[in-house]
C-alpha cells in the first residue's frame, strides 16, 4: 500500500515538476529507491514525456500550418485584388503600362485580362 502511494506521489511530481529538476529527482530516484518499483516507475514516466513530447511536436506543426495557411491566404487575396483592380482600371481606359505599374502585374497578363 505505501509502495502505491509513494509511486503515485512521484509520479504525479515527476510529470508536473521542470526538465532540469526532473533530472535531478529521476538520479536521485535511482539511487535510493527499490530497483523493482524504481523501474516501474521510470519506464511509466517515459511513456509519459514520450507522449507529452509528440503532444507538443503536434501542437508546433498545427501552429506553423496555421501561419502558413494564413500566409497563404493573405498573399492569394492581394493577388486577387491587384488582378480586380487591374480589371477596373482596364474598363476606366487607363493604358496597359499604367496599370502594370500601379498593380505590379506583368503587362502580358494585364492584356489578357481584356
Amino acid at each position: 500500500m505505501i509502495d502505491c502511494i509513494i509511486y503515485r506521489l512521484l509520479y504525479y511530481t515527476l510529470t508536473k515538476i521542470e526538465q532540469a529538476d526532473r533530472i535531478k529527482l529521476e538520479d536521485l530516484l535511482s539511487t535510493k529507491l527499490n530497483p523493482e518499483i524504481g523501474t516501474r516507475l521510470m519506464r511509466s514516466l517515459a511513456q509519459h514525456w514520450q507522449q507529452e513530447g509528440k503532444e507538443l511536436g503536434v501542437l508546433e506543426g498545427l501552429q506553423v500550418g496555421e501561419a502558413k495557411g494564413i500566409q497563404i491566404g493573405e498573399a492569394k487575396g492581394k493577388a486577387e485584388e491587384r488582378v480586380e483592380i487591374a480589371k477596373e482600371m482596364l474598363s476606366q481606359g487607363c493604358n496597359i503600362s499604367l496599370i502594370s505599374s500601379v498593380t505590379g502585374l506583368d503587362e502580358a497578363f494585364i492584356s489578357s485580362l481584356e
